[in-house]
């Protein structure tokens, strides 16, 4: 079904041809109010306005671009669409029924741009709707991004509610468009019936709801003996400062993300199931006074959901998901092991040998304990739960937070085009032990990934011997908002190649040095990012050996070149020297070594071999295709990007389409995909 918004914008370019036409020759089921304006077929409300306006009236005072910016409520038989609409004012009432800025009866609306509704009555409600209630993302395809937003101010956010004489089953659903609710002492979304069965079901897009001591944040009601249900799909769901999160009988989740703030319980299910075996998703539930979920049945898959109703701090209640860690290709689960050479968990501890084995603690982070353990085979790592993307080959991977307990003399040996680890979130190593990942002859070492889906990610070395020979040693990648990338290292010895800390998006790329000794012989550290980019080094001995003359030791880049990012030493020793052991740089200091875009040590600086970089060493005029980041190398980092934007999670700038665009058909798709991941593997030459 095409776009409300996409065709009205063509009959907009036709009204100068034709005098009169119509949007819609069907009539809404009943009448449909903003404030007390009683939208009508081929009329417009504009935002600010009080009066409907007929389409060629408008066009006559606006031109269409000058139409969209201004925002506009329109009507199509049970379809509404608002698009950049700002509404400020009373509620429409109804003998018995509170005032609502929106008043309707089953009906379907597109949201486009950004759009707020206020409803200033007293106890008043934002939308109101007896039957059912659609909100869809209503932005036309061609839209270089897809924005569908909608706040609303009300003391109850948004009701779908029946009366005596329906015959119908209320139902909220929510698809592709980002909800914020504020309310104040009401309810966030209220769906009932007083004889029949109510359903609410987010299927994407996110549904916020900030309460102001609300009773409740999703409240589903019907009587005795019919269905209440709360389903989210893969939507992301956030519940703050009300009484009870989620109020149903049944409430299921399969995707996304929800984080509550409630006082007495987060999730509700009365007298029904909470359904929590078939999701992936993060569930973090804080009752200060309460219960994080309560149920007469909570169907829990223990081999995905791991949740704990213990203690944490202040009588709060956190669930967490239940991890688990993926070694030569066997799932281990809490109290898991895996002998070296073996093919199958136990619960078992080996009698003999050498054995990895994992636990989960009480804040819900997998630790898996590797004790003169070794592991050469590799299993397909689908990184992320915010799409669906090929993977890669990983000989330890987990989609969740891990951290890495070192006893023993360790080894991983990937296949020679697979990782050694990779980590969809944060990875830290501890230990007295040691792990070698890799030889000369890998090119990949331990990869740690973020997205929307995740905090912050971070490396951190805590203690033990970490020796990666790999090519690319360490590689942190955060794609998405303002998550930073941070490799920490507070102890212990690292042997590298290289590492790379990338974040975008208004996000940081930080290397932090407080201890113990890190050696690189190699292409040095890169840091990538937005934000306040930067090395950092408190203490510890950093030793830096070149292998290239070509290439700077020390990188760091800002994207949008604000500054060159910072350098600062505040103690520890620093050095770095050319492959046959000459221009030594070190320093030792308890004073800062403070700079954005230079850098002060004791002896001769060389900026051949060290550089904070203003900006990057190529332009949009001068590039490479297949390219896609340009970052001078085609490689596994430009298809995840071409993949992503084929998939819609990371829409691709105009500059990097163009890089993208391999085989010159206009379309960036799984074609162009293939081409670049074929010349990373060298069986295709682009070019």
């Amino acid at each position: 079904m095409k776009k409300l918004l996409s065709v009205f914008l063509t009959l907009a370019m036709l009204c100068g041809v034709f005098s009169a036409f119509s949007i819609t020759s069907s009539a809404a089921e009943s009448a449909v109010y903003i404030g007390n304006v009683e939208l009508r077929s081929n009329y417009l409300l504009l935002t600010g306005e009080t009066e409907l306006k007929q389409l060629p009236d408008v066009l006559e005072e606006y031109t269409v671009e000058e139409l969209l910016n201004k925002g506009f409520a329109a009507l199509s038989g049970d379809q509404m669409l608002l698009h950049n609409f700002e509404y400020n004012g009373p509620g429409y009432g109804e003998a018995g029924k509170r005032k609502a800025a929106i008043r309707g009866k089953n009906i379907s609306v597109e949201i486009s741009g950004e759009n707020k509704i206020v409803c200033t009555s007293e106890n008043g409600v934002g939308i109101y709707v007896e039957g059912d209630l659609y909100l869809n993302n209503g932005a036309p395809n061609t839209w270089e991004e897809r924005t569908a937003k909608l706040d609303i101010d009300a003391s109850y956010g948004i009701m779908v509610m029946d009366d005596a004489d329906s015959n119908y089953n209320p139902r909220f659903a929510l698809s592709a468009v980002d909800v914020i609710v504020n309310t104040d002492g009401g309810i966030g979304l209220a769906v009932g019936s007083e004889l029949r069965s109510a359903f609410v079901s987010l299927y994407s897009g996110s549904l916020t709801i900030k309460g102001d001591g609300s009773s409740y944040g999703i409240a589903i009601v019907a009587p005795d003996g019919n269905s209440r249900q709360f389903a989210c799909y893969v939507a992301d769901l956030v519940i703050d400062n009300c009484d009870v999160g989620v109020y149903s009988k049944d409430i299921l989740f399969y995707g996304g993300s929800y984080i509550c703030y409630a006082t007495n319980c987060g999730i509700y299910g009365e007298g029904g199931n909470v359904d929590l075996s078939n999701t992936y998703i993060d569930i973090i539930v804080t009752a200060t006074a309460g219960n994080s979920i309560k149920a007469s049945m909570t169907t829990i898959d223990t081999k995905t959901m791991y949740v704990d109703y213990g203690t944490v701090v202040d009588n709060t209640f956190v669930a967490y998901s239940r991890t688990y860690v993926i070694v030569g290709g066997v799932y281990l689960y809490d109290g898991d092991y895996l002998a070296t050479g073996g093919y199958k968990s136990t619960t078992d501890k080996p009698s003999t040998g050498g054995y990895a084995y994992y636990t989960v603690n009480d804040r819900g982070v997998g630790v898996l304990e590797l004790f003169d353990f070794e592991v050469s085979e590799s299993s397909f790592f689908n990184w992320g739960r915010s799409g669906s993307f090929e993977g890669e080959q990983a000989s330890v991977s987990s989609p969740y937070d891990l951290k890495l307990i070192l006893k023993g003399e360790n080894a991983i040996t990937p296949e020679k085009y697979d990782y050694g680890i990779a980590i969809y979130g944060s990875l830290s190593v501890e230990g007295d032990g040691s792990l070698d990942i890799g030889d000369d002859e890998h090119s990949d070492g331990i990869l740690i990934l973020g997205d929307y889906a995740t905090d912050d990610i971070a490396f951190v070395m805590e203690s033990g011997s970490l020796n990666v020979y790999s090519e690319n040693s360490i590689l942190l990648y955060c794609f998405d908002y303002d998550k930073d990338a941070t490799i920490t290292i507070n102890d212990g010895s690292l042997f590298m190649r290289s590492i790379v800390a990338e974040a975008a998006d208004n996000a940081e790329g930080i290397i932090e040095i407080n201890g113990g000794k890190l050696e690189i012989s190699g292409t040095g550290i890169v840091l990538l990012g937005v934000g306040k980019t930067g090395y950092y080094q408190n203490g510890g001995i950093v030793e830096i050996e070149a292998t290239t003359a070509e290439s700077s030791i020390v990188e760091i880049y800002n994207r949008d070149n604000e500054f060159g990012g910072y350098f600062e030493i505040y103690g520890g020793e620093f050095s770095v020297r050319e492959k046959n052991g000459e221009d030594v740089i070190t320093t030792t200091c308890d004073s800062p070594v403070l700079g954005q875009g230079m850098a002060v040590v004791e002896g001769d600086w060389d900026t051949a071999y060290i550089k904070i970089a203003k900006e990057s060493s190529s332009t949009d005029h001068d590039y490479m295709l297949g390219d896609v980041n340009n970052d001078g190398a085609i490689d596994q980092y430009d298809y995840i990007l071409v993949k992503r934007h084929y998939f819609g999670t990371r829409i691709l700038t105009d500059d990097e389409m163009t890089r993208a665009d391999v085989n010159g058909d206009g379309v960036i798709n799984q074609y162009d995909y293939i081409l670049i991941k074929r010349h990373y593997f060298g069986t295709y030459t682009i070019g």
